[in-house]
């Protein structure tokens, strides 16, 4: 997903303008992942002395060492948070996400003796379609269907997935014409309304 336009001074006309012109885009990228320290796959810290700890972030900070130096984007302001955003959360059903995040099924638990409550059998959890693994955050049972507690009386939960949203800006070195013409606003999401893990809208494409 992106939208694409020229950047007067700041990318959309925020902050202060200049005669210059900085031809660029906006790129969405949005997903999930069982890694469970998904902070370091995307945006480790300190990592830039050690390409084999690289992320998704550090490499598209990178874009130069992979084409010779020659690459035609490059990452604006990765460092302005109205410029470059990455959200993370746990795949967590009872809470908000961004859209898109698995698909819904039904897991199957234990049922407690006696009990004629409907719905007692089962609850509704997140899954990959490709694979169909579970990857929503779960709740744990005792075999005879009550809930397992820890040390503190809590009912004990798996954490699987967690959910990421990724808005970048890039500047266009040497854009075509046709590019530089078109100016789209600036979407919301881009903004910071898109922040604490709401759903990240998709954003325009081309002109207004």
């Amino acid at each position: 997903m992106g939208g694409y336009g020229d950047y007067y001074g700041d990318p959309f006309g925020m902050g202060q303008t200049t005669e210059e012109k900085l031809p660029g885009f906006i790129i969405t990228i949005g997903g999930y992942s069982p890694y469970e320290k998904i902070t370091e796959l995307m945006d480790p810290y300190k990592v830039e002395d050690n390409q084999e700890r690289w992320g998704v972030i550090t490499r598209l900070l990178h874009l130069d060492d992979f084409v010779d130096g020659n690459s035609p984007f490059e990452v604006y302001k990765k460092n302005d948070p109205n410029q470059f955003s990455l959200e993370i959360g746990e795949v967590n059903r009872e809470e908000q996400m961004p859209a898109g995040i698995g698909v819904t099924d039904i897991k199957y638990k234990p049922i407690p003796p006696g009990s004629t409550k409907q719905g007692e059998g089962w609850e509704y959890i997140l899954i990959d379609p490709m694979t169909d693994e579970t990857i929503s955050r779960v709740k744990e049972w005792e075999e005879n269907g009550r809930p397992k507690l820890d040390s503190r009386g809590t009912q004990v939960v798996t954490i699987n997935d967690h959910w990421f949203v990724l808005n970048v800006k890039f500047i266009w070195r040497d854009a075509p014409e046709s590019v530089k013409a078109k100016a789209p606003e600036l979407p919301a999401y881009m903004r910071g309304a898109n922040m604490g893990g709401q759903p990240a809208p998709a954003p325009a494409t081309g002109t207004p």
